[in-house]
């Protein structure tokens, strides 16, 4: 129904469906008979992209269905919230999902794959990632941390920063740290949710014109 999102090649005896995007649609089959019959088919194709070692729980009353669409026939109704499953993969405005084996779907097929709005689940934060371990920054300057939230489609990827010490270098909600005074400190990035950290350890220096050391070695 909508080659933007899978096209097929073949006909007759084989035919092949290739995902283009993430989304939701048909693919229908149509026989003409011998006897001059015309008789279709149609199933539900869904395009997801994986996701790797992704959790999460419903976060508001959802409903689950068999591909991404609303018009798909039903699963589950009035999920409960908090309900937890194991994220597989987005799919546009849904999640493709897998549930534990102890949930019982309303339509007691006994596959546990199924499909869920993005805005009623939430996706939990694995870990956070601060592209450099340590910097140097001159006094008076700044410069921007870039953090990285696991899995990418987490729902909540805010971070907020801290310094060990704002005398010598301070951080504001969007990762610029700015050299107050010498010294050493950590810069620390906590995801909003679930809590997860990383750090970049940060040698505030003054900068010295035209000056010349020699290296004792003892």
């Amino acid at each position: 129904d909508n080659s933007n999102i899978a096209r097929i090649e073949g006909n007759n005896e084989s035919a092949t469906v290739y995902g283009v995007k993430e989304g939701c649609t048909k693919v229908r089959l149509t026989v003409q008979t011998t006897s001059g019959e015309t008789l279709t088919h149609s199933s539900v194709i869904s395009i997801y992209t994986p996701a790797t070692d992704a959790t999460g729980y419903v976060s508001s009353k959802a409903t689950f269905y068999r591909g991404a669409d609303s018009n798909s026939w039903i699963r589950s109704e009035n999920v409960p919230v908090g309900q937890r499953a194991s994220v597989l993969g987005s799919c546009s405005n849904y999640l493709y999902l897998s549930m534990p084996d102890d949930y019982e779907f309303d339509d007691g097929r006994s596959a546990r794959t199924t499909y869920a709005l993005k805005s009623k689940m939430h996706v939990n934060v694995n870990s956070i990632d601060i592209s450099e371990s340590s910097l140097s920054l001159e006094k008076n300057n700044s410069r921007n941390l870039t953090t990285s939230v696991t899995p990418s489609i987490a729902t909540n990827k805010k971070i907020n920063y801290s310094s060990s010490n704002t005398n010598v270098a301070t951080v504001d909600s969007n990762g610029k740290v700015t050299g107050k005074n010498e010294g050493y400190i950590k810069i620390t990035g906590r995801s909003e949710s679930e809590g997860r950290t990383d750090s970049c350890n940060f040698s505030v220096y003054s900068k010295l014109n035209d000056v010349e050391a020699n290296l004792s070695i003892s």
